[in-house]
């Protein structure tokens, strides 16, 4: 939603870079969205209903509060750099700019891997490795 949001505010030219860049801004909130809702919530309820009574208030604090601060934070500190590289899609990023937008993706990836690791779902090292790369 940011980088059509953010087109349909900034009334540049629409041409071929600028859907490019809707586009890719796009992919990644897919990215994202599959990365949280991809099927894992059937599986995060039954992992959590298969801990013992006292892991399960653990893992349900933490899973599902804790762990959910730094996946908002990442979601909106990314949403915020792509909105203004939307906006200026045709300006370079700021190094601040980019740096919140990597980090933002790197702090959703890690409290995603918490997530994944409290209620034993597996996958946590690859998001820790898109972690480090973003």
């Amino acid at each position: 939603m940011g980088p059509t949001i953010g087109v349909g505010t900034s009334h540049l030219p629409v041409d071929a870079p600028l859907v490019l860049v809707a586009a890719l801004g796009l992919a990644l909130s897919a990215c994202l969205w599959w990365i949280y809702f991809g099927g894992h919530d059937a599986r995060a309820e039954e992992a959590l209903h298969a801990l013992p009574v006292r892991e399960r208030a653990f893992a349900a604090v933490w899973g599902f509060g804790a762990w959910h601060v730094p996946l908002l934070l990442g979601v909106v500190a990314a949403a915020s750099a792509e909105r203004e590289a939307t906006e200026h899609a045709f300006s370079a990023l700021s190094w601040w700019r980019a740096t919140l937008f990597g980090g933002g993706v790197a702090v959703f990836c890690l409290g995603n891997a918490g997530f994944r690791r409290t209620l034993r779902l597996g996958g946590a090292p690859a998001l820790v490795a898109v972690a480090v790369l973003a």
